[in-house]
């Protein structure tokens, strides 16, 4: 019986050490000195591809990518076979053989290109059978093969061409009407036709035109039905009325994401009938007022960075789900209480002209974690300010006009990561605030507070209690 066991255990042993050795000797397709094959094949900086390495020991690897190096075609029986993912990345290609994706043709879902000099769309696309993402990104391309596009419309249900030089609605577009998602960035289309859409109004969910050369909201979104996502940031849309369009949609009640930023925007929209809007964009426009009643009470981020807002808009205070609030490079001068909802966790206020933080200011924002005020000519930050901000994970106070260390900081957590500078040194009465060093000490080695007093003593001796 001893014996018996002590054989079987002898087998499992020797299988274990052959799977091991099995598993050493399977190596990548290419030169381990030239790719690294961990999960994927990841080639950087190659000048030219290599040659490909067959036989029973190769791994079966799935991704291929090769990023930034000198490329400059994909010639035939280049790459390995049975690949899922091909993504090719800053590199000068050219050319890419007709049959270069036969050894995956009932395989790749993914191919991906940026930044190479192809002027022509590659007719190995053709071949792929499976094709579900094409991505084509900072390409020159001047030919579009309608016969390989036809080819692979059906199965394509994410396709991006971005910055590829069409400057015309693409009418081949139609044929893909499996498209989930839409993304023609880039491109200087200018205008596009009102039936551009017809044939995907029930399918495309995501659809991107940043930087296109619009100037007018187009009529073709009219046919879109099951769009959650749009974005039109980049474009000169400077009538309201434009926007306002967005909201009369079939999507208007399914759309959950709106891009606006540097549209060229000097008001902003009634978009009250987009009841499912979670996200909006409005920065880097010129918007100085937000009318009361026009934003949604769905929203959990609003972006209204870089605009000319000399206060809070009202409509904000009553959104109860609003969680991200981006205001800054605007003109507020002050803050009414409770302007915030209390859903408010990140709130950015900096490069604005606030003088003053009061103990109302951020009243009632107890989930807040994250609170931005640089670049702000604060000189006075009133003792109870941060008293209901008990969640505060960041402050931060970089040039500040403050001349001495305020008593509001004794109210904040020891864990809050507090960043501050001011543009003199402050003024540091004898002896320090209790509340102060107290708070001071519970911080520990958790950070130090590199400023002087203006006797020229460092702030972390001050605030530790050795006052001269």
């Amino acid at each position: 019986m001893v014996m018996e066991l002590t054989r079987n255990l002898h087998i499992v042993l020797l299988i274990g050490v052959v799977c091991v050795v099995q598993a050493i000797a399977v190596i990548c397709p290419y030169s381990d000195l030239i790719c690294s094959c961990d999960s994927e094949i990841l080639c950087y900086g190659l000048q030219q591809i290599p040659p490909l390495i067959t036989g029973d020991n190769v791994g079966k690897f799935t991704y291929l990518t090769f990023q930034v190096g000198n490329i400059t075609n994909i010639p035939s029986n280049s790459l390995p076979p049975g690949l899922t993912l091909i993504e090719l990345s800053s590199h000068p290609i050219s050319s890419i053989a007709d049959d270069a994706f036969d050894s995956s043709a009932d395989t790749l879902e993914t191919f991906t290109i940026k930044e190479s000099h192809l002027t022509s769309l590659p007719t190995a696309l053709k071949k792929l059978s499976k094709l579900i993402r094409l991505f084509i990104d900072d390409t020159p391309i001047q030919v579009w093969d309608t016969a390989t596009l036809k080819q692979i419309a059906p199965t394509v249900e994410n396709l991006a061409l971005r910055n590829v030089s069409l400057s015309t609605w693409p009418s081949w577009i139609s044929d893909f009407n499996s498209l989930l998602t839409l993304d023609l960035s880039g491109n200087p289309l200018n205008a596009i036709p009102d039936d551009a859409f017809n044939s995907l109004k029930e399918s495309v969910t995501v659809l991107e035109l940043r930087n296109t050369g619009l100037t007018h909201v187009p009529q073709a979104l009219s046919t879109l039905s099951s769009l959650i996502s749009l974005d039109l940031r980049n474009n000169n849309f400077t009538d309201v009325s434009e926007i306002e369009r967005i909201a009369g949609s079939p999507f208007a009640r399914n759309l959950t994401d709106l891009f606006l930023d540097s549209s060229g925007l000097t008001g902003a929209a009634n978009l009250t009938n987009l009841t499912s809007l979670k996200v909006i964009g409005l920065s880097n426009n010129r918007i100085s007022d937000v009318a009361a009643g026009s934003l949604p009470r769905s929203l959990i981020a609003l972006y209204l960075s870089n605009n000319s807002l000399s206060s809070v808009p009202q409509d904000v205070a009553f959104l109860n789900s609003l969680t991200d609030l981006y205001l800054s490079n605007n003109r507020i001068k002050e803050i009414e209480p409770t302007s915030f909802p209390s859903s408010l966790v990140y709130l950015d206020l900096h490069f604005n002209n606030l003088t003053v933080i009061t103990n109302t200011t951020f009243t009632h924002l107890s989930l807040l974690e994250h609170l931005l005020l640089n670049f702000n000519p604060i000189s006075t930050i009133e003792p109870a300010a941060f008293s209901d901000l008990v969640s505060l994970q960041q402050l931060s106070l970089i040039e500040t006009h403050l001349t001495e260390i305020p008593l509001a900081f004794s109210l904040l957590s020891p864990q809050t990561d507090l960043s501050i500078t001011t543009t003199q040194p402050f003024s540091c009465p004898c002896p320090a605030p209790r509340e102060l060093v107290e708070w001071y000490s519970s911080r520990a080695l958790f950070s130090t507070i590199h400023l002087y007093c203006s006797s020229g003593q460092l702030i972390d001796s001050y605030l530790s209690g050795q006052c001269r």
